[in-house]
């Protein structure tokens, strides 16, 4: 005989599970979970201090290595690193930014290779141009090869993270 053929009279099952079988009326079933209505957001980093950087890189899941290196030294030089931001590639987006800074409480954007009309900001400025508007500092730039390649849009940067990090 197996398993699935031994019989169990209803008493028996009743004195074997008393804590089981039996369902009061005033107990509530647990609602099965529902899946979040926001997308979980893809971000690199523990953003700390409440710093997001927003890339436009269509080859890499974040950045690629030498645009990461060089924002890794522009984060060293505003004496900041990895855990004090959170990076998030445009392509990645699943939601505006107004909902990203609202969901990661971010005091300061700074955008690189995007144009704030591009993520339809409530504000419109040019590159290298502090803008603050509410709470939040903003700021855009060229993207990480034309700073790697252009001195002069690298040191724009810089003056403008000086001001903004007060280095």
């Amino acid at each position: 005989m197996g398993f699935n053929d031994i019989e169990m009279s209803p008493v028996l099952l009743t004195e074997l599970y008393k804590n089981s079988l039996v369902q009061l009326d005033d107990v509530q079933m647990a609602k099965p979970a529902t899946p979040s209505s926001t997308p979980a957001l893809k971000y690199l980093g523990e953003n700390k201090k409440g710093i997001l950087i927003l890339v436009n890189d269509e080859q890499a899941p974040f950045l690629n290595e030498n645009a990461f290196n060089l924002l890794l030294n522009i984060l060293n030089a505003c004496k900041l690193n990895m855990g004090d931001v959170g990076l998030i590639n445009k392509i990645n987006l699943a939601v505006t930014v107004t909902d990203v800074i609202q969901q990661l409480s971010i005091k300061t954007v700074l955008l690189f290779g995007i144009e704030a009309r591009e993520m339809n900001l409530p504000i419109d400025f040019p590159h290298y141009q502090v803008q603050q508007h509410g709470n939040i500092t903003y700021l855009t730039s060229n993207d990480f090869e034309t700073l790697e390649a252009d001195k002069q849009q690298k040191g724009k940067l810089w003056l403008c993270l000086k001001k903004i990090f007060d280095v």
